[in-house]
């Protein structure tokens, strides 16, 4: 595997795709169609953004091996991710993060939800391993 180079933090074209890795508990199969649940996208405490993976750099395989208990990765299109407000910024040649989402927690709680929601509406789930 390649080194990766750091970047100074440069948002990401509108053109670009990106992979959020989707723990198992995540996407779950109901007849027969994958439902991702909002939590996929929702910020843990100590986490200013979520992390994603530049799908030119690297494939939705590639991304999901960087987590363990890991069934899918979630397709998004930075320009659409920019549509509902945040902003997608690459932290290195293979990794980003969408920056803008508010914290899960308190009183902006129904507000992350439903950010989280408008995503996973955006998202498509590509099945691994």
């Amino acid at each position: 595997m390649s080194e990766v180079t750091p970047l100074a933090s440069s948002s990401m074209e509108c053109d670009c795709i990106v992979y959020r890795v989707a723990r198992k508990r995540w996407v779950q199969r109901t007849e027969g169609a994958d439902v991702v649940l909002a939590d996929a996208f929702m910020l843990r405490p100590q986490e200013k953004g979520l992390s994603v993976f530049q799908a030119s750099r690297l494939s939705p395989e590639q991304c999901a091996a960087k987590l363990s208990n890991c069934n899918a990765a979630l397709s998004l299109h930075v320009g659409r991710i920019r549509s509902i407000g945040l902003e997608v910024v690459a932290e290195d040649q293979e990794h980003a993060e969408i920056l803008g989402l508010p914290p899960s927690q308190g009183d902006k709680a129904a507000e992350a939800e439903h950010i989280a929601t408008l995503l996973v509406a955006q998202s498509r789930v590509v099945r691994v391993g």
